[in-house]
């Protein structure tokens, strides 16, 4: 009988190990990864075209969504406000059409990287440009572009379902909050000090 309840004791705290392991592991996870510092400056040193200008509008191309994941194509138009660098063979530009890619900002950390720009009508942006055979676009994403002045009253293109929601919620206040390794203390603490009261419990019946 000691065995097998010995047995079931190692069983037990096995699972609540693989628990602990797990919530690192998913919070871990959803780190995203920045483009290295030396990348972002070379992508800027040979961008053809650098400026600071407004956002006019901007509007869908192409809806590029799988399940669970949103994201557009899109392309706005920028009004030049500056033309810092132009070694571009289009001279005397007074506005131009980017094309970026969207994914609202509900969903934003399941993607690594920084591919993603945030841009609302009005913003003024200072922007690294290349020209592609799709059109303009940032040299390295949202690594090459910077909000001089950013809209606070800004649109949510798609909409966060509620179910997303409430786990969003959750992995930013628990999973990836600071206080998940609290929480994982808390949480052993109470476990093992139930096994205890139970384990005191069974004696003092027993005797």
């Amino acid at each position: 009988m000691r065995e097998s309840s010995w047995g079931k004791k190692k069983l037990f705290y096995w699972n609540i190990l693989m628990i602990v392991c797990i919530l690192f592991w998913v919070a871990a996870s959803n780190v995203a990864a920045a483009p290295d510092p030396s990348e972002v400056e070379t992508a800027k040193e040979e961008a053809s075209l650098q400026v600071i200008g407004t956002v006019t509008s901007h509007h869908l191309v192409e809806d590029l969504s799988v399940e669970g994941e949103p994201k557009q194509k899109r392309k706005m138009k920028l009004s030049i406000n500056e033309i810092i660098k132009n070694s571009s063979e289009i001279k005397n530009i007074q506005n131009v059409e980017v094309f970026y890619t969207y994914i609202p900002k509900w969903s934003a950390n399941q993607y690594n990287g920084s591919g993603f720009l945030d841009v609302e009508t009005g913003d003024v942006i200072e922007i690294w440009l290349d020209k592609t055979s799709g059109g303009w676009k940032s040299a390295l994403g949202a690594a090459t572009y910077e909000h001089k002045t950013y809209v606070n009253d800004r649109s949510e293109i798609i909409s966060e379902p509620f179910a997303h929601r409430i786990n969003r919620i959750i992995n930013e206040n628990i999973l990836n909050g600071p206080y998940l390794s609290a929480i994982v203390l808390v949480f052993l603490v109470a476990v093992l000090f139930t096994i205890g009261l139970v384990a005191r419990k069974k004696k003092h019946t027993a005797s």
